[in-house]
């Protein structure tokens, strides 16, 4: 016969009054022993007002990207909001689609809140003020390199290696800045790339074409410019960096995937019940005819009048 541990029954009632607490393992009463960002934030009422924000603002952004890519302005400016309210309200469903929306308002909380660390890593106020001759220029990234005979540092950001904490100066504010030139000029690329697909007056692909590679040619420039374009795309990298740690956290990319694959699944399934796909392959075929006709109409209208 399995003699039982001395505390088995207690165990298995549960604590009651006048037991010991610290007796009890929580992972072993509760029913979850999950402990990552969605269990604290759902945990308070205030978390969880937090995190229905946080997908809202998540499934904003999501939509209006994806509208944007796909459909004319006037249409996709519509389903921003729509997206937001569909996201906000998944978060009250335990599902797989529940457990997507939590998890990205969840990442978009943890990366919000460290973004103030690595604005304190990377900062860009002293750059500024150099730039507007209101003080000293601050190399970005710090000059580490032993000087030459004659007392000249050499300043070459390709080349740049992080000092170990022992040969740190004792008036050093804190350890050197990770910093990757490479990454910093990609960085830099496709931030200019971004920005300048949405200047007026010239083609998208002209804009994004140019300011790509005006911000990675700036972030080569050893001046005050040169310094707040590596620093700016230090900042991206990093917060990139950041994304990726609250992935492996979270594991927003398999939900997703997860998500997707159920989605996939059910469209699959509709399409062999109703053959939404030959109706839309009919419907674009019958769009393209009746453009062509009309192509065609206008054509000979102009011969006519020029004959």
């Amino acid at each position: 016969m399995t003699r039982l541990p001395p505390d088995y029954h207690r165990r298995r009632r549960g604590p009651r009054r006048g037991d010991d607490y610290d007796d009890y393992d929580d992972d072993a009463m509760s029913g979850s022993a999950r402990r990552d960002e969605v269990a604290r934030l759902t945990s308070t009422k205030s978390g969880r007002a937090k995190l229905v924000l946080s997908s809202a603002a998540a499934g904003y952004g999501i939509g209006t990207f994806l509208a944007r890519s796909t459909l004319p302005r006037g249409a996709a400016d519509t389903v921003g909001p729509a997206s937001a309210a569909l996201f906000a309200t998944l978060t009250f469903l335990r599902n797989d689609y529940g457990e997507l929306s939590k998890s990205l308002g969840a990442a978009l909380v943890l990366v919000a809140g460290r973004a103030g660390g690595v604005r304190r890593r990377y900062p860009t106020k002293s750059h500024l003020k150099s730039m507007l001759a209101m003080g000293r220029r601050t190399p970005f990234p710090p000059l580490t390199s032993e000087p030459d005979d004659e007392g000249v540092v050499n300043e070459n950001p390709w080349t740049y290696r992080p000092r170990a904490r022992r040969d740190l100066p004792p008036d050093a504010e804190g350890p050197d800045p990770e910093f990757s030139m490479i990454k910093c000029a990609i960085a830099a690329a496709a931030v200019g790339g971004i920005c300048g697909s949405d200047l007026p007056l010239i083609p998208s692909w002209m804009g994004a074409a140019g300011g790509a590679a005006a911000l990675a040619f700036l972030s080569t420039l050893r001046s005050a410019r040169g310094d707040l374009a590596r620093t700016a795309g230090m900042r991206v990298v990093a917060i990139l960096t950041e994304l990726l740690e609250v992935n492996n956290e979270l594991g927003v990319a398999g939900k997703a995937a997860t998500v997707g694959g159920k989605i996939f699944d059910r469209v699959m399934i509709l399409d062999r019940k109703h053959r939404i796909k030959d109706r839309l392959t009919a419907g674009m075929a019958w769009a393209f005819d009746k453009a062509q006709g009309a192509v065609k109409q206008v054509r000979s209208d102009m011969e006519e009048r020029r004959g």
